[in-house]
């Protein structure tokens, strides 16, 4: 058995627990030894230096490099290609543009019946 080691120090619980699941998802046991104490009193965060993310030492060598690019996502240095950027600003101009609705249809596009009046109630 070994010992805990402490690998990395993260300032926002959603991180920690990013990191953490990712870990646990290769089967490393990894814990959040300050987990309860931030979570309860997130202002200690800066006290206690941040949440520690520790794994067994066995463990270190690959749990540093499943970290690696989850930190690098973090830290916004992921290239993102031009067709990508492309994808994304056509879905937002898309997702914003009102789509009118013709006279006579529904926003299913199945058009309207009519009642007899008295029938409906």
């Amino acid at each position: 058995m070994g010992r805990l080691v402490i690998i990395r120090h993260f300032y926002t619980l959603p991180d920690a627990l990013v990191a953490r699941s990712v870990l646990d998802a290769y089967g490393i046991v990894a814990t959040l030894p300050d987990f309860n104490l931030v979570s309860n009193a997130w202002l200690w965060t800066q006290a206690v230096q941040g949440i520690r993310l520790g794994v067994v030492d066995l463990d270190e060598p690959v749990a540093m490099g499943l970290l690696e690019p989850v930190e690098r996502v973090r830290s916004g240095h992921i290239p993102i290609g031009l067709d990508n950027l492309i994808w994304a600003a056509f879905a937002l101009f898309f997702a914003g543009v009102p789509h009118p609705v013709r006279r006579g249809q529904t926003i299913c596009g199945r058009p309207r019946t009519s009642y007899p009046s008295g029938s409906m109630g």
